[in-house]
C-alpha cells in the first residue's frame, strides 16, 4: 500500500491516479477541504482521508508532498517513528520514469500548457502516459512513452531519468530558491539528454547549453529562424517545422 501525504497537491494527485491505473494500491490523506485535484482521484476510487498518525501502519510506503515533515505533520512523524520507506515526490517520481521512455519539459514558462499538448497528440497517436502539473495523470503499462511536466524548484528535476528533454525556455524564476539566472542555466545542463528545444531569437542562448550534446533537435515555425540559428550554433542539428515534430518520436 503506497500512502500519500497531502494527495490532493496538483502533482502528488496526478501521480496518485498512475500509480493507480499502472496496478499500485493507494491512498492518501490531505486537508478536510475540497480542491479540484481531488476529482481525478474520486473517480478512480482512491480514498481520500483527513490527516492522522491513525491512517499509518506497519507495510506501508509513503509519499509525502514537499512541504511536509516531522516537524509540521503527524503522519510523517509516524512513519518515521515506525522506520516506513518515505519518498517525496519527486523522488517517486523519479523511480517511474525508469520504467518508461520519460520525456520531460521543463521551463519558466508553458510547461502545462506544453506537456499538455505533448500528451494530446502523442496520445492521439502512438499513446503514451502523461503527468501534468494541472492536477491530470494517466498510465498504461503498455505505453512506451511517459510525459512528465518537470520543475526546476528546488533541484526536483534531477531526481528524474529523462530520455528526452524539452526545455520551453530559461528564465528567472523561484527566487526564493535560485540566486540568480546563472544559478539556473548552470541547474539546466547536467538533465540533459537528447535534447529538444522549442526555441525563439529571445532564447537562443538556450541552443549554446545543447550544442555540446550528442543529438540536438530544434523546432519552430519559421525556416527563416533555423538557418539564423543554424550559423549561431556552426553545427549539424535537426530541424522541424511544428506540424512534423510527432515524427520525431516514432
Amino acid at each position: 500500500m503506497y500512502h500519500f501525504i497531502g494527495i490532493k497537491g496538483s502533482g502528488m494527485s496526478a501521480l496518485a491516479q498512475i500509480m493507480k491505473e499502472l496496478g499500485y494500491e493507494v491512498q492518501g490523506s490531505d486537508y478536510d477541504k475540497h480542491f479540484f485535484t481531488q476529482v481525478g482521484l474520486e473517480e478512480l476510487n482512491i480514498k481520500i482521508l483527513p490527516f492522522d498518525e491513525n491512517n499509518i501502519s506497519e507495510n506501508m510506503k509513503i509519499v509525502k508532498g514537499a512541504t511536509f515533515n516531522s516537524e509540521n505533520n503527524l503522519e510523517v512523524k509516524k512513519a518515521e517513528e515506525l522506520d516506513l520507506e518515505i519518498y517525496t515526490y519527486s523522488e517517486m517520481v523519479g523511480k517511474l520514469t525508469e520504467k518508461f521512455k520519460t520525456i520531460c519539459v521543463c521551463g519558466c514558462h508553458g510547461k502545462t500548457t506544453t506537456t499538455s499538448m505533448f500528451a494530446h497528440v502523442l496520445n492521439s497517436t502512438i499513446g503514451c502516459n502523461y503527468l501534468i502539473g494541472d492536477g491530470t495523470g494517466y498510465a498504461d503499462p503498455k505505453n512506451e512513452f511517459f510525459i512528465l511536466e518537470s520543475c526546476e524548484y528546488c533541484r526536483h528535476f534531477l531526481d528524474y531519468n529523462p530520455y528526452y528533454v524539452i526545455i520551453t525556455n530559461i528564465d528567472l524564476d523561484h527566487v526564493d530558491y535560485f540566486t540568480g539566472i546563472d544559478d539556473v542555466s548552470r541547474l539546466i545542463v547536467p538533465f540533459l539528454g537528447l535534447l529538444i528545444v522549442m526555441y525563439t531569437l529571445k532564447n537562443a542562448f538556450l541552443l549554446l547549453l545543447a550544442s555540446e550534446q550528442n543529438r540536438f533537435i530544434a523546432y519552430n515555425r519559421n525556416k527563416l529562424i533555423s538557418q539564423v540559428l543554424r550559423e549561431f550554433l556552426n553545427r549539424p542539428y535537426e530541424f522541424y517545422l511544428d506540424a512534423d515534430i510527432p515524427t520525431v518520436f516514432r
